[in-house]
């Protein structure tokens, strides 16, 4: 940043591709969690899927079981060290839909998105794959945060 003063600067989580402004700088995420779907299923619409139920399917749909939650650090956000407002309201707003279907959360199957339904589980969670021909064992890339990633999860440098 050139109205910067000093000489240096303190990137903190932008060194894993991590920003809370918009990214005018080029940097990138440097990692993501890979794992496979362990189970596919052909629901009902109205169906209840995800931990403890709490999203309904709207329409017939094939389904698919990603083998990862919590414990590998999916859909964990970490404190809200942020001082300004709104991003204390994204948290916020961030929070009231993992109750539900969060459309801001997906994973990627051959470069393709696909969104997470319902809240995520302590080892797995669910993706609506309908109208695809993905198969049990393909392998899906999940956005994480990585300081946030359990230590027992495999690293792998490429």
């Amino acid at each position: 940043y050139k109205e910067m003063y000093l000489n240096a600067v303190r990137i903190g989580s932008a060194f894993s591709g991590r920003l809370q402004i918009s990214n005018q700088t080029g940097l990138q995420k440097v990692g993501y969690l890979e794992s496979q779907i362990c189970e596919i299923k052909y629901l009902k619409k109205g169906d209840k899927i995800g931990y403890s139920g709490t999203y309904e399917l709207k329409k017939d749909s094939k389904i698919a079981v990603i083998e990862a939650g919590y414990y590998e650090g999916i859909g964990l956000s970490g404190p809200k060290d942020s001082a300004r407002i709104i991003d204390k309201l994204r948290a916020i707003k961030t929070n009231l839909l993992a109750l539900t279907k969060d459309g801001s959360r997906y994973v990627y199957i051959n470069d393709k998105r696909y969104p997470i339904l319902g809240r995520i589980g302590m080892k797995n969670f669910v993706i609506d794959i309908s109208e695809t021909d993905i198969q049990i064992g393909e392998k899906v890339k999940i956005d994480i945060n990585l300081m946030l990633a359990n230590q027992k999860v495999e690293r792998v440098l490429r």
